[in-house]
């Protein structure tokens, strides 16, 4: 099943990096950098959705390994601060009109 959503989500990401470079082609430089910053959120939130499920996975495997349970804590603590992070500027950006 894993196997079929990475699958998946490849040929998404290589119909949309397609559907990218071909407006930007029309559009000019602008609207290249504008494609490519929304294509770049998508995935780095994606990887770090993925980093989550992870060390989800790390902490139930870790039975009761302090070792274990806190380098998970540690990446999901790090992949919440980063999807924050992403959040917060995809905001100020958005509020300041630039899409």
């Amino acid at each position: 099943m894993l196997k079929y959503f990475f699958n998946l989500t490849s040929i998404v990401s290589v119909v949309h990096a397609e559907d990218t470079f071909a407006d930007a082609t029309k559009g000019g430089i602008q609207e290249y950098l504008a494609n490519l910053y929304s294509w770049s959120i998508g995935v780095a939130g994606m990887l770090a959705i993925i980093m989550i499920i992870w060390a989800g996975y790390i902490y139930i495997t870790s039975a009761g390994s302090s070792d274990g349970n806190n380098k998970a804590k540690e990446m999901i603590i790090s992949a919440l601060a980063g999807l924050i992070f992403l959040l917060a500027a995809r905001l100020f950006l958005s509020t300041l009109g630039i899409q």
